[in-house]
């Protein structure tokens, strides 16, 4: 079994930077932990509890940091579902199940049938845009409307330049932003206007309580809906130690510490848990990879997409988030997304091989609302190709061909939530 990172340093200091990250999500937010067959998933949960709900699915090499400049937008009009992919540099198990199997949509059907969501919109990039595909390919009639972004497994890989970057990456620092540079574009490590970093929350007492009512929310706030059945798990306690049944839920508020709630209902009988607000988030059990390695080639491990500032109100959220404001800035950014990437890129090792291409059979089941971007100078996957076979195999799309694009496409934000509010209220 391989180990996904290069060394257990370099798996702390991932770690703790996507952290950091995670505490500047500029929307309220509440941390899921999802239990599968393949390990535990992370899964970010935000906007209002009572509208329609959106997956988003992240690349290669990367982890939800990605949507932090992205979700503002859709948390207006969705309950956002930001998901860490297994066997990646997030929060997820390091699993690595083949690509040739279903192994990928069994587990994505575990973790949302978990949050009991029946039918879904879904945002993807690169690998995550294979996972959607892959999903909605087996399952047609759960997903909704499905935006892709350079998604892989339609059109062929390509390794020029793939190759030059494996030789500039040995050369430090320096090779690693060049090969970054060369794959996704000068834009690929600039900075996002992200939110400021807040001061994270002191550890609290160890302890365990079960009772048949969440802990009353802290001072000013509210809670609109709570679970029947509500644990307050332990600081520091084993991270797999909780029922294989449970999903656990920590909220945090925006940009703010963590903060015990019982906003998110309990799904289908599923029992869950409102982790103590100190709790530090589980470290990932050892990678459990098997069969031949997928590709890389998808990564998407550049800065999340421009959207609109962040709001000064909270307004438009759901009850349980309504109440919490965003504090005034008081420390400096947590770090640079460009060099949270370089880490990464140090210190995480990513899928290789070929990814599997659907079949045109597959995509003809694509029959939901479907729009897919790509760039014409993508440096991993031929989009000239893409484009075709989707015009070809699913002619209701919509393909948006950006000639000047490489893998990386910046300010796409609007013109994906137009696609998924499109007849929304017909």
């Amino acid at each position: 079994m391989a180990e996904i990172y290069k060394t257990e340093g370099g798996r702390r200091a991932v770690e703790k930077r996507y952290r950091e990250f995670l505490a500047r999500w500029p929307v309220p937010a509440e941390h899921l932990h999802v239990p599968t067959a393949q390990g535990e998933t992370f899964v970010i949960a935000c906007g209002p509890s009572d509208a329609p709900p959106l997956v988003l699915l992240h690349g290669s090499v990367a982890n939800s940091a990605m949507w932090l400049t992205d979700v503002v937008g859709y948390a207006r009009h969705f309950r956002v579902y930001a998901i860490d992919l297994i066997g990646e540099p997030g929060l997820s198990a390091p699993s690595r199940p083949p690509m040739t199997s279903d192994a990928y949509a069994r587990w994505l059907e575990e973790v949302l049938d978990a949050l009991d969501i029946q039918r879904t919109r879904m945002v993807a990039v690169s690998l995550g845009g294979w996972m959607a595909l892959d999903y909605a390919t087996r399952h047609p009639d759960k997903v909704e409307r499905l935006a892709l972004q350079c998604p892989s497994g339609i059109g062929a890989q390509l390794w020029g330049k793939l190759m030059v970057a494996m030789l500039l990456k040995p050369l430090g620092r320096w090779g690693r932003a060049k090969a970054i540079h060369l794959l996704l574009g000068p834009t690929s490590t600039s900075t996002p206007t992200l939110p400021p970093s807040s001061t994270p929350a002191p550890p609290g007492p160890a302890s365990t309580v079960t009772s048949a009512s969440p802990p009353s929310p802290p001072s000013g706030s509210t809670t609109a809906r709570t679970p029947d059945r509500v644990a307050a798990s332990a600081a520091g306690s084993a991270p797999h130690s909780r029922p294989a049944s449970a999903v656990e839920y920590v909220s945090r508020s925006a940009s703010g510490p963590a903060t015990a709630s019982g906003g998110v209902p309990a799904s289908r009988g599923v029992a869950s848990a409102v982790g103590d607000a100190s709790r530090p988030l589980p470290e990932p059990a050892a990678a459990t990879a098997a069969g031949p390695a997928a590709s890389g080639c998808g990564a998407a491990s550049a800065t999340g997409h421009a959207s609109a500032p962040v709001p000064g109100s909270r307004s438009g959220f759901g009850a349980e988030s309504a109440s919490v404001s965003r504090p005034a800035s008081t420390s400096s950014p947590a770090g640079d997304f460009g060099d949270f990437m370089l880490l990464i890129n140090g210190s995480f090792r990513p899928r290789q091989g070929r990814l599997p291409i659907f079949d045109d059979e597959a995509l003809r089941r694509l029959t939901m609302p479907l729009l897919v971007i790509v760039g014409g100078r993508d440096a991993f996957l031929d989009s000239s190709s893409t484009r075709r076979r989707i015009t070809e195999t699913a002619p209701h799309a919509t393909v948006r061909y950006i000639p000047d694009g490489g893998h990386y496409l910046p300010n796409q934000t609007e013109a994906i939530i137009g696609f998924l509010t499109e007849h929304a209220h017909a």
